[in-house]
């Protein structure tokens, strides 16, 4: 202990500018990163995860004070005369110091970090995820690159070994590789991305902010075996400091442990989505046929379901069938889950054609009439915006991943977006859930029975798991990211509003809703946020609400969009056949938001309302635009409520000539403007 002591004394002391030098530097880049993310925007997962510059800008560091901590200390004779110690201690000692400072260093930001946290919110959770990235992001990657700057400093006394250690750094830190893959890009060397991926020692992804439902995407396994690799090359290199051909070999195996690493990839669950949602644009963006309305003319009662999220998020499915009048029966499924088998409740198995969202199932002839039992078993991943991983699961109970007797298709295009249907039941009915996977999931929308066993009665079945918090308030378990912490008071002032808006609905079409017991906030699940507004969705037992409370990536104030949610929050058994059927009920969402809103002269809102209209125009027909422009003449004022009864009641029935039903209101009510 006494050598060790001597030793670090005289190594800070020699190396006492370069320290001081680099360590300062660091600190005060990490200091700006903390307060222009953190402290001014609150924003505590873009703070670490656009920590990229202060990733690589350590590595640096750390890989040339290992290379002069080998390299003057090997040559300092006169040190290892003072200290009366050999040369293998000595060289040993070096590592366990390097090993200290990078470790000092890095704990210093854990605790700075999470002293702030909990100055800005006592009962926050996210101080463990944020000290699971410093080590694993900073740490791991500053003891990686210091170990092989040591290796380089033992076994090289070349002038060329600056520029070798620049080559590696270059290759494993994550900002680097964004310009050596702009340079493969332009010379078409497209099979260097995944090898220089595989080395990445940061952020996987500098362009990409922080997603709060997935959390940080950490990668440990590889790391720890790199740095125990370079342990044992370490301490080969130390027993032949002074064996030249030995040195090259330990340098060599430097260069070769970088080789086969670029040829593992990292482990990862995570699902590429956007080759999926491309894919389904494609998809959605063209009519397919739809099965006889008939086949879709039945009952379900009761439905069990067994999931098992692992590998693969598999789903075994029994659901009670009545009131069958046909030989034949079709339900509505995404067509990202694939049918495996459907069988009765004998083991009996059924013929089925899984086209698109649809499937046709043939039915004994014997079944006709009667009440039955289908078992259905599939597979699948979700989509960007409903994910089903074992990593992260958010399938809302509106979504099509159960199937359901509804006609309609579980998305369509509008205006380049793939848009989600509404596909709730109805009338509530029997679930029972059975759940097993690789994390417990964070909100069900039934009772939990057992540690895997859920049951009650809704009018769908919710999954969520994510990188979520919960807390209670007032009456409400509120759920959320964690990385929110620091915006809790502006979610219950969010909120607030919410509930009184809600009031003003309810005034104005005479119903009941109120917030549920259990409400559910989370960031843009899809690729594109410009219709977030319209993903709101509410039943008896829940509330889920995709909104943006941070500062760094808001497009408009929080309250902006609540009266314009509230069509859709309420009406989950509303789907759209197609774009202009959802555009009709933009233009209307659009006036009865105006009505809805506390403080119709915001101007934040009225842009908002403006931004549906412009969206909508073009899925107008050139017959209709009249009418449509005779509407627009009262923008600037709120409508009769009367009006906007009458005129979502249109909307709601059968016929299709929601416009011509529309001139004949506008010509029969007195459109005097309310102020």
């Amino acid at each position: 202990m006494r050598t060790f002591k001597i030793l670090s004394v005289q190594t800070i002391k020699s190396h006492k500018y370069l320290l001081i030098l680099g360590l300062v530097s660091l600190y005060i880049y990490a200091g700006f990163l903390l307060y222009s993310t953190l402290f001014k925007l609150k924003d505590a997962g873009n703070a670490l995860q656009l920590s990229s510059f202060l990733i690589q800008s350590g590595m640096l560091f750390f890989m040339f004070l290992g290379f002069r901590l080998a390299r003057k200390n090997s040559g300092a004779m006169a040190l290892y005369k003072t200290i009366k110690g050999s040369i293998i201690k000595v060289l040993l000692l070096n590592i366990v110091l390097l090993l200290l400072i990078i470790t000092i260093f890095v704990f210093s930001l854990i605790v700075i970090t999470t002293l702030y946290y909990f100055h800005l919110n006592p009962s926050n959770h996210f101080y463990f995820e944020s000290g699971a990235f410093l080590i694993n992001n900073l740490l791991l990657p500053y003891f990686i690159t210091g170990l092989i700057g040591y290796i380089v400093g033992v076994n090289s006394r070349s002038t060329f070994s600056y520029a070798y250690l620049i080559l590696i750094w270059a290759l494993l830190s994550p900002t680097n590789q964004y310009f050596v893959n702009n340079l493969l890009s332009n010379t078409q060397l497209t099979e260097g991305f995944s090898l220089l991926h595989n080395l990445n020692l940061g952020v996987q992804d500098m362009n990409v902010p922080y997603q709060p439902f997935y959390g940080f995407q950490l990668y440990w396994a590889k790391k720890v075996i790199y740095i125990l690799i370079l342990l044992g090359i370490c301490i080969l290199s130390i027993f032949t400091a002074i064996k030249q051909r030995l040195q090259r070999i330990n340098i060599a195996s430097v260069l070769f442990t970088l080789v086969s690493f670029s040829l593992i990839p990292y482990s990862s669950n995570n699902i590429n989505y956007l080759d999926g949602y491309l894919d389904e644009y494609d998809f959605y963006e063209k009519r397919h046929k739809i099965p006889y309305k008939d086949l879709f003319d039945y009952k379900i009662e009761n439905i069990k379901v067994v999931v098992k999220n692992y590998e693969k998020f598999s789903v075994d499915l029994e659901m009670e069938v009545n009131n069958i009048k046909t030989s034949k029966i079709a339900f509505t499924l995404y067509k990202g889950f694939h049918i495996t088998e459907i069988n009765d409740s004998n083991g009996i198995n059924l013929l089925f054609e899984q086209t698109g969202d649809y499937t046709i199932v043939n039915l004994p002839l014997n079944y006709k009439e009667r009440t039955m039992t289908l078992n259905v078993k599939y597979t699948g991943n979700g989509t960007l915006a409903n994910p089903a991983t074992q990593n992260k699961v958010f399938l809302p109970s509106d979504f099509g991943w159960i199937p359901t007797n509804k006609m309609t298709p579980t998305h369509f295009v509008f205006n380049e977006h793939v848009i989600p249907n509404k596909l709730s039941n109805p009338e509530p009915i029997k679930f029972k859930l059975t759940y097993e996977g690789k994390d417990k999931l964070d909100y069900v929308n039934l009772k939990q029975r057992s540690s895997s066993v859920y049951e009650g009665e809704a009018t769908g079945l919710t999954l969520i798991s994510g990188d979520l918090t919960q807390r209670k308030k007032d009456d409400h378990n509120i759920y959320y990211p964690k990385s929110w912490f620091s915006y809790e008071f502006e979610l219950d002032k969010y909120l607030v509003e919410f509930e009184k808006i809600i009031s003003n609905y309810n005034n104005l079409f005479k119903t009941n809703y109120k917030l549920p017991k259990n409400i559910v906030l989370l960031p843009s699940m899809a690729i594109n946020d410009s219709y977030i507004f319209t993903f709101t969705s509410g039943t008896k037992e829940q509330l889920i609400i995709q909104l943006d409370p941070v500062e760094l990536t808001k497009k408009r104030p929080l309250n902006t969009t609540i009266p314009y949610q509230m069509e859709f929050a309420f009406n989950n058994n509303k789907n759209f056949d197609g774009p202009e059927q959802f555009a009709n009920w933009l233009v209307f969402n659009s006036f009865l938001g105006a009505n809805l809103d506390n403080d119709f002269e915001d101007k934040s809102s009225f842009i908002f309302k403006q931004y549906q209209q412009l969206v909508a125009e073009p899925y107008i027909s050139e017959k209709d635009k009249p009418i449509y422009n005779q509407l627009l003449k009262y923008n600037n004022t709120k409508l009769p409520n009367e009006f906007l009864i009458k005129w979502k009641l249109l909307l709601e029935d059968d016929e299709e000539n929601d416009w011509e039903q529309l001139q004949k209101l506008l010509k029969t009510t007195q459109m005097g403007a309310i102020q």
